[in-house]
């Protein structure tokens, strides 16, 4: 991608009363604001936001199948489940042409339920796990934060439905740990916390996903433990959480094993072997992807500089050009651009603006690209570019050879 193609609006003043990653979002052009709680996703953001969304879904592809379920849901399932009032004022509704009311949904329970109860007669067409990444809304009475808390979110959420508790929850178990691995894969140390309340979602086993962060809006406490041992069981089968930390955190996943909540209002069940019905045992499994990606901010920003983890870059690589005006290093970096495209495909930008050197270097550094390749005069005639790896900070003089064995 060239940069002269590529629309980000960054800016140099912000709101300094917002929160780190609003103000970065906002300084990067990665969003633009179009009311209370509501974003435009912006190129640079688009491209981050897809890359989170690819990792958490080569990881739910591991345990589940994955759907598009619709946004509207129509008001009769959320009905049927006896959810209708529970959200409140945060349920967002809209009449249609036949008058019936639809709701904007802030998670996919009654539709999920709706898709397979007919096709569910006996348990041997269980078990059922499906996942859908869809963009939410939830009619927040006041959104703040950016996008860690606002009206229209980008979630992954997976269901699991198994004819016995047993089963339901063996699996909910197998989900949390693919979780450990799936947040660890990204760099966060996240903290798994068992919940009693499981709020307007349901059930009797819940854990919420937290990493620290100084502007998060939750208190959590902890075991000291966990920050340095991952034995999952070890760590579940506790008792005694002798050590206490506590912290401000973000919450960026939340998981439950729904039991019968669901299934027994809305009539989902499961002829046994002896003829007799069991209501079909769910479990429901949420990650807030456009949340993540402020959390990376909170974590791994600077104030003019981010360190995005491995994968989750805009671009792996950039060719800047340091003399615009010349046309033998402007042919050099569109020949090495052409060059690097092959490897990295899309992931290769190409700064070919009419800015100086110093402000492209701010600006990629904002951006969070990781590898630069500068060409100038003065590298042209030394037949040596400069290379810079952000994530290292490594700086060297290579030649055309070397750049290729490099990277």
């Amino acid at each position: 991608m060239k940069a002269s193609q590529f629309y980000i609006p960054m800016r140099k003043n912000v709101d300094n009363s917002l929160i780190k990653s609003h103000q970065f979002l906002l300084r990067a052009g990665m969003i633009h604001a179009i009311g209370a709680g509501l974003y435009a996703w912006l190129p640079l953001g688009w491209r981050i936001l897809r890359k989170i969304e690819n990792v958490i879904a080569k990881y739910h592809d591991k345990l589940f199948s994955r759907t598009c379920m619709p946004i509207m849901h129509p008001e009769k399932l959320w009905i049927e489940s006896g959810r209708r009032n529970s959200y409140g004022k945060e349920t967002l509704c809209a009449v249609d042409r036949h008058e019936k009311v639809l709701i904007y949904g802030p998670s996919a329970e009654e539709v999920v339920v709706d898709c397979v109860r007919n096709y569910v007669q006996s348990a041997k067409h269980l078990p059922i796990t499906l996942y859908n990444i869809q963009w939410k809304f939830r009619d927040e009475v006041r959104p703040r934060f950016g996008i860690m808390r606002c009206r229209e979110f980008l979630m992954c959420d997976g269901y699991s439905f198994h004819i016995s508790k047993e089963k339901s929850q063996k699996f909910y178990y197998q989900v949390l740990e693919t979780y450990l691995e799936m947040f660890q894969a990204i760099n966060l140390n996240v903290i798994p916390i068992h919940q009693n309340d499981t709020g307007e979602i349901g059930g009797d086993l819940s854990h919420e996903f937290f990493v620290r962060a100084q502007t998060g809006e939750d208190e959590i406490e902890f075991d000291e433990k966990w920050l340095a041992d991952k034995n999952l069981t070890e760590i579940l089968n506790m008792k005694n959480h002798d050590k206490k930390q506590q912290s401000r955190a973000i919450e960026i996943g939340h998981i439950f094993c729904l039991n019968t909540v669901y299934s027994k209002p809305m009539k989902l069940k499961a002829t046994l072997s002896d003829n007799t019905q069991q209501n079909v045992y769910m479990g429901c499994y949420g990650v807030g992807v456009s949340r993540l990606l402020g959390a990376m901010i909170e974590i791994f920003a600077e104030q003019n500089k981010i360190v995005w983890p491995k994968g989750i870059e805009p671009f792996q690589i950039a060719v800047v050009n340091a003399s615009y005006d010349s046309k033998n290093v402007c042919e050099k970096c569109e020949k090495i651009y052409g060059m690097l495209l092959q490897k990295y495909e899309s992931d290769v930008y190409y700064d070919d603006r009419k800015l100086s050197i110093s402000e492209k270097k701010v600006q990629l550094s904002l951006m969070g690209v990781p590898k630069l390749i500068i060409i100038g005069d003065k590298e042209l005639q030394n037949e040596k570019f400069t290379y810079i790896d952000n994530s290292t900070k490594l700086r060297m003089e290579i030649t055309d050879s070397e750049l290729f064995n490099l990277i």
